[in-house]
């Protein structure tokens, strides 16, 4: 095992966006169903699950796939290829030879590899971790209990995305 600091950065980088995401989705659900009543924290743990969790899934697994793509090749040795001219031209010169993706395809394509199967986990997982959270937990504490959850389920993500 080898810690990689910038990869550790980049999952770090994601964190407020979710956080403020959350937030703004619990004070709607709050508004929406405003009773720690098991029937509105299952409405409001479903609403969360699928549309939250559709949403924050897909974007942190686009928005490692890009940040860990953009350091790789910001990372990347430069060589000198000659151009033929007796100048010199720097050219980037990578691991594998697969041709290079824009970056918005990077994304793309790890959300299209990566998505169904982390919501299959992450369906019932989240659902069960919602539905506590909002029927047991008052609103003030429910980002640093959503916090526990969320370091289990991110070392999930981060063991998927390697």
């Amino acid at each position: 095992f080898r810690f990689d600091t910038k990869r550790a950065g980049v999952l770090c980088a994601f964190v407020p966006f979710s956080t403020v995401f959350y937030l703004e989705l619990w004070k709607l659900l709050d508004r929406r169903w405003p009773l720690q009543i098991a029937r509105q924290s299952a409405a409001k743990a479903m609403t969360s699950s699928v549309i939250g969790g559709s949403l924050m899934t897909a974007s942190f697994f686009a928005f490692v796939a890009v940040g860990q793509t953009a350091i790789h090749r910001s990372t990347a040795v430069p060589a000198a290829a000659s151009a033929g001219r007796g100048t010199e031209q720097a050219t980037i010169v990578c691991e594998d030879s697969a041709p290079l993706l824009p970056l918005h395809r990077v994304g793309i394509e790890a959300v299209q590899e990566k998505w169904a199967p982390a919501m299959q986990i992450g369906g019932g997982f989240w659902f069960v971790c919602n539905f506590c959270n909002f029927q047991f937990a008052p609103p003030s504490m429910r980002i640093l209990i959503m916090s526990g959850q969320s370091l289990f389920w991110n070392t999930l993500l981060s063991l998927m995305q390697a």
